[in-house]
């Protein structure tokens, strides 16, 4: 009994860290960095743009399951 508890203790803490903890991706657009979960995804902007506008800056948050989409 009790090892089927740590067993399922273990197993609920590695899919904490599979939905929860982001991996960082940065971006050679000026800075733009994205951190990426199961269940979100946050995208810090900071890209270099035209003449008019030196840079498009800003905080997105994604919630699954539109997390999955290209920048």
């Amino acid at each position: 009994m009790k090892r089927k508890r740590i067993i399922r203790t273990v197993i609920i803490v590695l899919a904490a860290l599979l939905l929860l903890f982001p991996k960082r991706t940065l971006y050679k657009d000026g800075g733009t960095a994205t951190y990426t979960a199961l269940l979100y995804q946050v995208i810090v902007w900071h890209q270099l743009q035209g003449v008019d506008m030196p840079y498009k800056a800003g905080v997105e948050v994604r919630l699954f399951p539109h997390n999955f989409g290209g920048l």
